[in-house]
């Protein structure tokens, strides 16, 4: 086929004018581009202008389903008008997904423009896609949206730089979900899995301790790993990003100096009250305190079990009746003036 009947077949394609033509008329159009009798066609700058004039009109009149069976389609094409593929990227998730993992013609502005004005969706898309340049990784790593951050960091595709790297690193520590893969990464050198043992759970701290053959005495001292999660735990509580569920996780990745530096702020107490609490011969201050940040009764007793189990049976006593006592006669706001008065008298 010549470039003067190529152009003739899509005029004629143009002049179909029914809506329910509409995915028939893109199918053909494309079909008829993709032709193996067309190699360099496209490089016609009188084809590039009737595929403009033709296929943008039809994919923005279509709906949905059909726009995102079109994206999977045009994906990977080099020929697709850039504003089309712009587009494309920008829509309902389905419709930019294909796009946005594939495309060779998104830019890193494109996908700046991506990361500013649409969904945590598609941000993760674009963390997923399998070329990124620094600017984008950089945005990314601005964000500090942990989801986002995860999906970069599970990107095996993307060769990080040594700092982009550290810094998924050091969001590890508050956004648990990094932890797993950075620990797996490619990358990942001795000093930074080793300052990652300061604050990931027994099983990836063998396996870091294994990988990069770390000694035991890696691990940070404990006074300079407490300051670390005071200062950690201030941080979250000043951008109200501190949880009750902050203070369950510190105990299943058995992170203690965590543990007790979440609790301490929530419950308005000092780091030292809650030393002495979970090293008690009994519960009960402990229960005030869990009651007080809004933890409930069916929450506390593997809460207790696993405290025990970090600081050596402690504290002691009966759990069940320290339940009873507060979690049936006390709301969170008469917990909390019970804790404080109880420290108060005891002197903690």
């Amino acid at each position: 086929m010549t470039l003067a009947q190529l152009a003739q077949a899509l005029t004629e394609l143009a002049k179909l004018r029914s809506s329910k033509d509409r995915e028939r008329r893109l199918g053909a159009l494309i079909s008829l581009i993709e032709s193996p009798a067309l190699v360099g066609a496209l490089k016609s700058d009188q084809i590039l202008t009737l595929v403009d004039d033709i296929l943008m009109p039809l994919v923005t009149q279509a709906d949905p389903e059909t726009r995102a069976r079109l994206s999977a389609r045009l994906a990977a094409k080099d020929w697709v008008p850039v504003a089309l593929v712009v587009g494309l990227s920008q829509d309902e998730l389905s419709i930019a997904q294909p796009i946005i993992a594939a495309s060779p013609l998104l830019t890193d502005d494109d996908l700046l423009e991506i990361l500013s004005g649409t969904t945590l969706d598609h941000h993760i898309a674009v963390a997923m896609r399998a070329a990124l340049g620094p600017a984008v990784i950089s945005a990314i790593l601005a964000q500090n949206e942990p989801l986002v951050l995860t999906a970069l960091a599970t990107n095996a595709a993307i060769d990080l730089s040594r700092p982009d790297l550290f810094g998924l690193v050091q969001a590890s520590r508050p956004f648990a979900s990094l932890r797993v893969p950075l620990a797996r990464h490619p990358r990942l050198t001795a000093p930074m899995a080793q300052m990652m043992l300061a604050w990931v759970g027994t099983s990836l701290q063998s396996s870091l301790i294994n990988r990069f053959h770390l000694p035991p005495k890696a691990q940070p001292i404990a006074s300079d790993q407490s300051e670390m999660d005071q200062r950690l735990a201030d941080k979250l509580m000043a951008s109200g990003n501190l949880h009750p569920s902050a203070v369950l996780r510190a105990l299943r990745e058995d992170q203690r100096s965590l543990f007790m530096a979440a609790l301490a702020r929530l419950s308005d107490i000092d780091l030292g009250a809650v030393r002495r609490m979970v090293d008690a011969p009994t519960p009960d201050l402990l229960a005030l305190a869990c009651l007080a940040i809004g933890l409930d009764r069916a929450t506390f007793s593997p809460l207790l079990t696993h405290v025990r189990r970090l600081w050596g049976d402690r504290p002691g006593g009966d759990g069940r009746h320290a339940v009873d006592r507060a979690f049936d006669n006390l709301s969170p706001t008469q917990a909390k003036a019970a804790l404080k008065w109880a420290l108060d008298a005891a002197r903690v």
